[in-house]
C-alpha cells in the first residue's frame, strides 16, 4: 500500500513482504530502498510499518519527542522521516 507520510512517499509493508519485494513494487534498486530506510538486508521488515521511498530529511518538523517504552531510535527516526 503506497502512502504519503511526512510529505514523503512511502509504502506500508504487508505480512510476508521483504525489502526486495517492497523495493520492486516501488521500482527502486534494493540498495536505494535500504539506504532510504537506514536498514540492511538482514533487518526484518515489519508488517504494518511504513518504509520510505525517497530520501528522508535531516531536520524534523517536530521540536521534541518523548520516547515510549520499547521505542527504538530507528522507530522515532522513521516516524519523523529523519536520516
Amino acid at each position: 500500500v503506497f502512502v504519503q507520510l511526512n510529505g514523503l512517499a512511502g509504502i506500508q509493508a504487508r505480512p510476508g513482504e521483504n525489502a526486495d519485494a517492497l523495493a520492486r513494487k516501488a521500482r527502486l534498486r534494493l540498495s536505494q530502498f535500504l539506504d532510504y530506510n537506514d536498514i540492511d538486508e538482514r533487518d526484518a521488515i515489519i508488517a504494518g510499518d511504513v518504509y520510505y521511498l525517497e530520501e528522508k530529511k535531516s531536520v524534523a518538523d517536530q521540536q521534541y519527542h518523548v520516547t515510549q517504552p520499547g521505542e527504538t531510535s530507528w522507530k522515532v527516526a522513521q516516524r519523523y522521516a529523519l536520516k
